[in-house]
């Protein structure tokens, strides 16, 4: 009986089988495509991202605070923000200290307007990046 299950592709095999082929789909498709969106994988508007992020991670508002009270000893230098985002944390940074630059580095373009949009008072202490950290 397992020898007619397996011949006709029943069962486990044939899951597993289908499984492995949808997972290198997957993947192909992954590597292919290099670009990243919030807007497409996370399926958020990047104008309600900051509200959202907020409402999946309790706690967001005061652990940027935190965040920016360790940064504010080295602050008057440069911080780099790996994928800053809307600029929330760079916000956060730049406002614990009258100096210091931070840049921004990000793949996606559209968050990196909303950072530019949150950003533009601090004028010559942010740099922004539209580019993966990854390499």
């Amino acid at each position: 009986m397992r020898r007619k299950l397996l011949a006709r592709g029943d069962g486990p095999t044939r899951r597993a089988s289908e499984a492995f082929r949808g997972a290198a789909v997957e993947h192909r498709a992954m590597t292919e495509d290099t670009s990243h969106s919030v807007r497409r994988h996370l399926r958020v508007a990047i104008d309600a991202y900051d509200a959202t992020i907020r409402q999946f991670i309790p706690g967001y508002e005061e652990m940027l605070g935190v965040a920016a009270r360790e940064l504010a000893d080295v602050a008057s230098g440069l911080v780099i923000d790996l994928g800053g985002g809307t600029g929330a944390l760079a916000e956060a940074i730049l406002q614990s200290s009258r100096s210091g630059t931070v840049e921004l580095i990000d793949v996606d373009g559209e968050m990196l307007a909303q950072a530019r949009t949150r950003l533009g008072r601090f004028g010559e202490r942010v740099r922004l990046n539209e580019a993966s950290f990854l390499g």
